[in-house]
C-alpha cells in the first residue's frame, strides 16, 4: 500500500529472540532520520494482528530449517496456502520451485532450490530476513553430551548425559 509518511512496526512481547525488540528499535532511528515516523507496537497479541494483515511491518523470528532442511520454512511460511504466511504473498516462482523441491531428494539441489525460492520472495519484497541467532547453551557440571548444533532439533541426542 502507499506509504503515507508513518509505519507501523508489530512485534510480540517476549518473542524468541531480542533481535525482534533490537531490530524494530534500529528501524525507529533510521526512518526517523530520514522523516518517516514509526510507532513500535510490542504486543502479546501478535498473532491478530498478524492475521488481520493490519500492519506495515511484522518482525518475527522463527527457527527456518529445525530439522535442517530447507522445506519447512517454505511448506510453513511462504507458500500461497501456507499457515503463517504473514506476507500474504503469492509468488508464482516460489510455488513452482516448491513442487520441484518437493520431489528433490538430492540435498545440494535441494538447497539450490531453496535458494532459488529465498531470492524470488526477496525480489518481490514479501519478506527479508535480518539477523541470524547465534545461541549459547549453558549447563551444569555434570552435564555431558551437549553440544551447540545450528538446528535445535539435534541439541538433545544420546550422547545427553547427566552424571
Amino acid at each position: 500500500k502507499p506509504h503515507k509518511g508513518k509505519t507501523d512496526f508489530f512485534h510480540r512481547a517476549g518473542g524468541r529472540s531480542a533481535a525482534d525488540s533490537c531490530f524494530c528499535t534500529a528501524a525507529l532511528g533510521n526512518l526517523k532520520e530520514i522523516g518517516i515516523e514509526v510507532d513500535v507496537n510490542c504486543t502479546s497479541d501478535h498473532l491478530s494482528i498478524a492475521d488481520s494483515g493490519e500492519y506495515d511491518v511484522y518482525v518475527s523470528s522463527l527457527t527456518t530449517a529445525p530439522t535442517g532442511d530447507p522445506e519447512y520454512f517454505f511448506t510453513t511460511c511462504a507458500l500461497e496456502s501456507s499457515a503463517k504466511n504473514r506476507s500474504n504473498h503469492s509468488i508464482a516462482e516460489v510455488e513452482s520451485l516448491y513442487e520441484e523441491l518437493h520431489q528433490e531428494f538430492d540435498t545440494e539441489k535441494r538447497g539450490e532450490l531453496a535458494v532459488q525460492m529465498q531470492q524470488a520472495m526477496l525480489d518481490e519484497s514479501a519478506i527479508f530476513f535480518v539477523s541470524h541467532l547465534n545461541m549459547g547453551i549453558v549447563t551444569k557440571s555434570n552435564v555431558t553430551g551437549m553440544y551447540a548444533h545450528p538446528c535445535d532439533y539435534y541439541e538433545i541426542t544420546a550422547e545427553l548425559n547427566v552424571e
